[in-house]
C-alpha cells in the first residue's frame, strides 16, 4: 500500500462533518462502489453501510432510520433488531428494501452523497458528508467509533475496523526542494518499523522512534547500479555491462508497517521522497519501483541478473531474466508522479521481465501487473495520454535499447505515431523516468500490453470475447486451409475470404510494414485478433518496429513474397497469405490505391519529418542524463546523427524508392506518389525551390533544395490578376518535396506566388485535365 493517509487531519476536516455520539449508535464505515469486496445473499455486489454500537448496552434498532437525503432523514426504517454492545451491523445500500438480510431502499452514489442516521423524531444522530471513493474503497472510523475518519486500507464490512491498523504521515511522497523530518503515527498506537532499502519491514527492521530526517542524497554511493545485470561478456548487439561511472540521482524509499504482539497489524505503506533543490527536475513523469533487492538481483531468484539459469554454452537464450510465468513474478510497489510532480498512482503490483532478445540488455524491459492479491485489481490512472482509458490490468516499461541500428530511443514510437490514423491496432506511449529502489534507472517508454484486455479497452469488447492468434488457433488455421484449397483469383473464393478477415485492416498493416522496411518481419512480429462471434473477422495489430526505418532502399515487396526456405526457412508460411492475395486483381487494385493514398497523406514526407522533429524535442532534455547512467546512446553526437541523418534520410528517400519498387514489381508505367525525382544540373542546382510537374492535373510538388526547413505561403492568381486562393504555413524540410493539391482549379494557366521570410518567386503553371 502507499503512504496514503498523508495530511489526514486536513482531509478529514474538509470532507467529513460526522460527529461522534459515543453515548449511542453511529455510522462506522461505508462503501459506495462495491465491485469485488462482498456479495449479498443474492450474489450481488451491493454498496453497504456499517453501524456500530460503541456503548456498554444493547440497542433496539426499531425507531431508527437511514437515509441518503438530509431533507428526508427517515427514508428507510430499521426493523425491530438488537445490536449488541460494541458490535457492528452491516446494511446493504442496494435499493432492494428488505429486512431478512438488511437492505436499504436506496443506493449510494459512487460520486458520494450524504448518509444520515436519525431517530423516530427525525433528529439526526450521525451523518457523513459525500466522499469520492474508488471501487472497493471504504471510508471508515479508525479506531472504531472515533472521530478519526480515513480511507480504509482494508475494508471490514460488518466487522471491527480495529482489526487493521493504519499509518499516517507528516509529508506526502514526491518532490521536495528542502530536507524534511518525516513523522509517522499509528491510528491504534502500535509500534512502527521501517526499511530504506526496498525490502518489506518486519518487527526486526528499524524501529520508528521519532522524526526521520530526509536530506539531499548528492554524492551517495551507488548500490543497485553497481550490480551486474548481464554476463561478463556482451551478448549479440549489447555491450559488456559496466557500472555507472558517476554517482546517479537518488531518492529516499521508505516502507513502514506497525506490529502488535509481534504480528503485522497494518498494511505496508511505501513512499518515495525525491529531495532536490530543483523542483521536479524531470520533463517526463517519474515512476518509482520499490521491491526487495533479492527479487531483482539474487543469484537464485532475481529476475534482473544472469543468475543460476545462465548457461555460458547458450548465452543468447539463458539467464534468470529469460524465466517466465507466475513463479517469476515479483511483488513491487509502484508510484507514478505525473509531469507536474503530483502523485497520481501508488499501489502494490506484480513485476516480470519482458521482451525477447533485449532481455540481454543491461537496462531491461519490465511488465507490471495489477492483481487483487496485491491490493488493487487495476491501475486506475490515464497512463497513456492518447487514450481516454483510466483502468489497466497491465502495462509495459519498455527499454529504449532494443532498437536495431539506431540509438534514437523512439524509432518504434515514431512508426506507431505515424500509423495512428490507419485501420490497425497500435500501441500508444508515454516516456517516463524510472527510479529503482531509489536509484535513477533512466528513460523507459510506457506502452500498452498487447493482449485481450488491450482489445477490450480499444474496441469495447469484453476480453473474454476476444481471440488472439496462436499456432493452434482453429479459426485462423481454417482460414489458411481455405486459401490452400481455393484459388483466390476466383472472385467467389476471394469474397468468402473477406468474410473471414478484414481486408482493409490487412492492407493498411501491410502498407505500414512494407514502407517502414521492418527487417524482423514477416516471419516474426505478426499479431492479429478477432471477436469470438460467428461473423468475427481477423484484424491486424501493428507492433515492434525496432528493426525498421534504417535501410531506405530495402525491397520489401520481394521480401514479403519470398517463397524460398533455402534463403529464409520460414518464408513459405510467413508470406503465404500475401502471395495468394496478390493473385486477385481486386485485391491488387485496392492494395495499390490504398498504398498510394497513404503515401500522399499519413506518410507524406514532411508530415513524417515533423513527427520525427517533435519526438526529438520531447526526448532531448533527458538524453544526456540517461547516457551518463547507461552509456547509451554512445554519445550525444551519435543520438543526433541517428535521428537527423539515419532516420530522417530514410523518411526522405523511402517514398521515391517505394514508388520504383512498386512499378517494377507490378509492371506499372505510373504510380503517382509525392515523389519528385529531379535531376539537379547547372541550370537549377542553385535554385532554393523547384516545382513539378508542369503541366499538372492538379498535383504540384514543391522541392526544398536548401539545407534548412522553410515555411512557405502559396498564393494563386488567375490570368486576370485576381487572387483566388492562398495556403499558409506550408512547412517543407530540407531536401524533401511536398505535394500541394490544386485539383479544385479549372483547366487553364495560373500564376503561383511562393514566399518565405527570405525567398519570393512566381511561376506559371498549366492545369490540364
Amino acid at each position: 500500500m502507499r503512504i496514503g493517509s498523508l495530511l489526514l487531519i486536513i482531509f478529514i476536516a474538509s470532507v467529513s462533518i460526522s460527529k461522534s455520539f459515543c453515548q449511542g449508535l453511529m455510522i462506522n464505515e461505508v462503501m459506495a462502489d462495491n465491485e469485488a469486496t462482498i456479495t449479498d445473499v443474492d450474489g450481488d455486489y451491493s454498496d453497504w453501510i456499517e453501524l456500530i454500537n460503541p456503548t456498554n448496552e444493547s440497542i433496539n434498532l426499531e425507531g431508527f432510520y437511514l437515509s441518503d437525503n438530509r431533507e428526508k432523514p427517515q427514508k428507510w426504517p430499521f426493523p425491530a433488531l438488537i445490536i449488541e454492545s460494541n458490535a457492528t451491523l452491516l446494511i446493504f445500500a442496494s435499493g432492494k428494501d428488505r429486512s431478512d438480510e438488511l437492505h436499504a431502499n436506496f443506493k449510494i452514489s459512487a460520486g458520494g452523497e450524504f448518509l444520515v442516521l436519525s431517530d423516530d423524531s427525525g433528529n439526526i444522530l450521525d451523518q457523513v458528508a459525500p466522499v469520492t471513493l474508488n471501487e472497493d474503497e471504504s471510508w471508515g472510523r479508525l479506531p472504531d467509533g472515533s472521530d478519526n475518519w480515513t480511507i480504509m486500507e482494508a475494508s471490514s464490512p460488518g466487522q471491527s475496523n480495529n482489526s487493521k491498523d493504519q499509518l499516517s504521515f507528516s509529508h506526502p511522497p514526491g518532490f521536495h526542494t528542502d530536507p524534511l523530518d518525516l513523522t509517522v503515527s499509528s491510528a491504534l498506537g502500535y509500534d512502527i518499523f521501517y526499511t530504506t532499502d526496498g525490502s518489506e519491514p518486519t518487527d526486526k527492521s528499524l524501529p520508528y522512534q521519532g522524526p526521520i530526517p530526509l536530506n539531499y542524497r548528492y554524492g551517495d554511493p551507488n548500490h543497485f547500479a553497481s550490480i551486474p545485470t548481464t554476463p561478463a561478456e556482451g551478448i549479440l548487439d549489447y555491450k559488456t555491462w559496466k557500472a555507472a561511472p558517476n554517482t546517479i540521482d537518488k531518492a529516499h524509499v521508505l516502507r513502514f508497517a506497525s506490529f502488535h504482539d509481534g504480528k503485522l497489524s497494518s498494511e505496508i505503506s511505501s513512499g518515495t521522497y525525491l529531495i532536490d533543490t530543483i523542483d521536479n527536475q524531470y520533463t517526463f513523469p517519474v515512476i518509482s519501483l520499490i521491491t526487495a533487492e533479492g527479487n531483482l538481483f539474487d543469484e537464485q531468484k532475481g529476475i534482473y541478473v544472469p543468475g543460476v539459469h545462465f548457461d555460458p554454452g547458450n548465452p543468447q537464450w539463458t539467464g534468470n531474466y529469460f524465466q517466465r510465468g507466475p513463479d517469476w513474478e515479483k511483488p513491487v510497489h509502484i508510484e507514478y508522479f505525473n509531469s507536474a510532480g503530483q502523485l497520481a498512482l501508488s499501489q502494490d503490483a506484480g513485476m516480470r521481465t519482458h521482451g525477447f532478445k533485449n532481455r540481454h540488455a543491461d537496462q531491461k524491459s519490465l511488465r507490471l501487473y495489477a492483481r487483487k492479491e496485491y491490493g488493487a485489481s487495476h491501475f486506475e490512472h490515464q497512463l497513456l495520454p492518447q487514450k481516454d482509458v483510466n483502468k489497466y490490468k497491465r502495462f509495459l516499461l519498455r527499454t529504449p535499447v532494443g532498437s536495431w541500428n539506431t540509438q534514437s530511443f523512439f524509432k518504434d514510437i515514431l512508426a506507431h505515431n505515424l500509423v495512428r490514423n490507419l485501420n490497425v491496432e497500435m500501441q500508444d506511449f508515454q516516456a517516463v523516468i524510472v527510479f529503482l529502489n531509489g536509484e535513477y534507472w533512466g528513460i523507459y517508454n510506457l506502452r500498452d500490453r498487447l493482449d485481450e484486455r488491450f482489445i477490450e479497452y480499444t474496441h469495447g469488447i469484453d476480453h473474454e470475447a476476444v481471440e488472439l492468434d496462436h499456432p493452434e488457433n482453429v479459426h485462423y488455421n481454417n482460414l489458411l486451409n481455405f486459401v490452400r484449397a481455393n484459388d483466390l483469383s476466383i472472385g467467389q473464393n476471394y469474397e468468402h475470404l473477406k468474410s473471414l478477415m478484414e481486408i482493409d485492416s490487412y492492407i493498411d498493416y501491410y502498407v505500414a510494414e512494407l514502407f517502414f522496411a521492418n527487417f524482423d518481419w514477416p516471419w516474426n512480429n505478426v499479431k492479429h485478433w478477432r471477436p469470438k462471434t460467428a461473423d468475427g473477422r481477423w484484424r491486424w495489430i501493428f507492433h515492434d518496429l525496432d528493426a525498421g526505418l534504417h535501410i531506405p532502399d530495402a525491397n520489401m515487396l520481394e521480401r514479403s513474397t519470398l517463397n524460398d526456405p533455402s534463403v529464409q526457412p520460414d518464408s513459405p508460411s510467413a508470406t503465404f497469405l500475401f502471395r495468394n492475395l496478390l493473385k486477385n486483381e481486386n485485391f491488387v487494385d485496392q492494395f495499390l490505391t490504398r498504398y498510394q493514398e497513404i503515401l500522399q497523406t499519413e506518410f507524406a514526407v514532411n508530415k513524417m519529418l515533423e513527427e520525427l522533429t517533435s519526438l526529438k524535442a520531447l526526448y532531448a532534455p533527458e538524453v544526456e542524463k540517461h547516457m551518463e547512467r547507461w552509456g547509451y546512446p554512445e554519445s550525444l553526437e551519435r543520438w543526433e546523427n541517428d535521428i537527423d541523418k539515419v532516420m530522417a534520410d530514410f523518411l526522405k528517400k523511402r517514398t521515391c524508392i517505394v514508388e520504383a519498387h512498386i512499378k517494377e514489381y507490378f509492371d506499372l508505367d505510373e504510380f503517382e506518389t509525392p515523389c519528385l525525382n529531379l535531376e539537379l544540373d547547372e541550370n537549377n542546382s542553385d535554385e532554393p525551390f523547384l516545382f513539378g510537374p508542369n503541366p499538372t492535373s492538379g498535383r504540384l510538388l514543391i522541392y526544398n533544395n536548401t539545407s534548412d526547413q522553410t515555411d512557405l505561403t502559396l498564393t494563386i492568381v488567375d490570368t486576370g490578376g485576381k487572387v483566388i486562393g492562398k495556403q499558409r504555413n506550408i512547412r517543407i524540410f530540407s531536401n524533401t518535396s511536398r505535394m500541394t493539391d490544386l485539383s479544385y482549379l479549372k483547366q487553364g494557366i495560373y500564376l503561383i506566388r511562393l514566399q518565405s521570410e527570405s525567398f519570393s518567386k512566381e511561376i506559371r503553371i498549366i492545369i490540364s485535365k
